[in-house]
């Protein structure tokens, strides 16, 4: 409870603490009064997955609703925002071949660590693309970190991992300069 809450007002955090705390109770109370205490487990972790998407978005609505404004050197354009996604939707795709290659080996075509180092490359290159929205210098490095780790894992298709350190030098180089503009929204 104390990671679900965390970063929150005090008297925000306080008062969702008691809201479950109090709905457990009442749970507990019912589950003893009907004498179903065996279920009350299995009742529980149901509930806890079940309610998940609710308790995220309760979460991220409060998070939200108490940030700070950002700075002007946080923003990005919309073309910025289309071409990070569409790399990282370009990378999520060939992730998802590099599993069903590493699900089905053949040593023939690719042996050693290579598969391996890929799906390493591309996981990294992609939080590193999604990083650099917020945070372009830190988006930069992950992204740095991935692509070496690509060229060493398929050498022969070192060009491949050229574009996401162009695309994300590029966001950290406007994003230092304080020019870029924020989201239009319209």
């Amino acid at each position: 409870m104390g990671l679900y809450t965390r970063r929150l007002p005090s008297e925000i955090a306080a008062s969702r603490r008691e809201l479950v705390d109090g709905d457990l109770s009442d749970e507990g109370l019912l589950a003893a009064s009907l004498s179903e205490t065996g279920r009350l487990g299995t009742q529980r972790w149901s509930r806890l997955i079940r309610g998940m998407p609710a308790d995220l978005s309760w979460r991220f609505a409060q998070r939200g609703a108490h940030r700070p404004e950002r700075s002007v050197t946080m923003s990005i354009s919309r073309r910025e925002l289309v071409a990070i996604l569409g790399l990282a939707g370009l990378c999520a795709a060939a992730l998802l071949g590099t599993f069903v290659m590493l699900a089905n080996p053949d040593p023939d075509k690719w042996a050693g660590w290579g598969p391996t180092g890929l799906a390493v490359a591309l996981g990294a290159t992609i939080v590193g693309l999604v990083v650099t929205i917020r945070a372009p210098r830190s988006g930069l490095l992950i992204g740095i970190l991935g692509s070496t780790i690509g060229i060493v894992a398929m050498p022969w298709g070192f060009y491949l991992f050229l574009l996401a350190p162009a695309v994300l030098g590029y966001r950290a180089h406007r994003s230092s300069d304080g020019v870029t503009p924020p989201i239009a929204t319209g």
